[in-house]
């Protein structure tokens, strides 16, 4: 057997359902340890250099102007850890990654996962700009406030702080009001469980998916007119303002209703009967073979070129 054939069954051997997003340095150790392919030395290795890793970080903040309590300790191992789990998750297979964690020591995975933040906070904040920049005009205050209020709080307060001791925390346990869709992460990296829902990441990486969803979720809704998405809203509900909801899942409902029926999408109008009349006896298969038609029917009438959140609508739907 070669090496690159043990290495790939050794991977098979991992279960990859034990790992989380959350807490994915300490869920591969796990997940390897049970494989069998990480051995009870290699553990304790590991377990010492995150103390001696833990020891210095707790030093510098209590050497500085920072008062230092027990349950500092282990917020910062959890910064830690999460830190060291970001870089992880850059590889493709988590053999790979495991290999990683026997080869260098903690202190590095550490350098090159705070490295990782600082990329992902730079890419957030040229996505917060494209945000702006692609704002819908729908007067809905919980999504004008998310975007304009909070999310900008989260910058202004994300400080070399978090990025040292509380990597795994958003500043003031921020949250962000409005709701995204979220079929499922879309974009270019590859990375372990890239699919995972937004609201399984903890930190920077949350920050960066939610901010991903906003901006193709905008790029969707611009292609429809201020009119017609006011339209769909205050026919969803009268005092809209009053309730908790996604602009985006309302436009993209009356948009693939009206191409199913065989109206514009663009106008997002479509009486209930006539969908009805649409759908009248129509078989499971033969719906969805019409949602399909009807996906790509409205990519094509409404021009949206980017191929990901063509994916991200296409995810929503169901659609293969």
């Amino acid at each position: 057997m070669t090496g690159q054939n043990k290495g790939l069954l050794q991977t098979n051997a991992i279960d990859v359902m034990r790992l989380r997003q959350d807490s994915f340095f300490e869920s591969l150790l796990q997940a390897a340890q049970h494989a069998g392919i990480i051995s009870e030395d290699e553990i304790m290795r590991i377990q010492l250099e995150c103390i001696h890793l833990l020891a210095d970080k707790t030093k510098k903040y209590a050497s500085g102007s920072y008062s230092f309590l027990i349950n500092d300790a282990e917020n910062i191992m959890k910064s830690n850890l999460y830190t060291i789990g970001l870089y992880l998750k850059s590889f493709s297979n988590p053999y790979s990654a495991i290999e990683s964690i026997k080869d260098t020591p903690i202190s590095e995975l550490y350098i090159l996962g705070q490295k990782r933040i600082k990329t992902k906070l730079n890419v957030s904040r040229h996505l917060y700009l494209n945000i702006i920049e692609t704002m819908i005009d729908t007067g809905y205050d919980y999504y004008t406030f998310t975007l304009t209020k909070q999310i900008k709080q989260f910058f202004d307060l994300y400080t070399d702080f978090f990025l040292w001791y509380s990597a795994h925390e958003l500043p003031d346990n921020i949250i962000f009001s409005y709701p995204v869709c979220d079929p499922g992460y879309i974009g270019e990296q590859q990375e372990l469980f890239a699919a995972s829902l937004i609201s399984d990441f903890v930190g920077i990486e949350y920050v960066q998916r939610y901010l991903q969803a906003i901006y193709y979720e905008n790029m969707f809704c611009k292609s429809f007119s201020s009119e017609a998405i006011q339209r769909v809203l205050l026919n969803y509900h009268a005092d809209y303002n009053s309730i908790l909801f996604n602009i985006f899942e309302k436009v993209l409902i009356a948009a693939i209703g009206c191409a199913m029926a065989g109206e514009k999408s663009k106008d997002l109008y479509i009486s209930k009967d006539r969908l009805e009349m649409a759908l009248a006896n129509k078989s499971e298969e033969e719906t969805k073979l019409m949602l399909t038609n009807a996906y790509y029917k409205l990519i094509d009438e409404i021009g949206i070129k980017n191929v990901h959140v063509q994916e991200y609508v296409r995810k929503w739907l169901g659609v293969v």
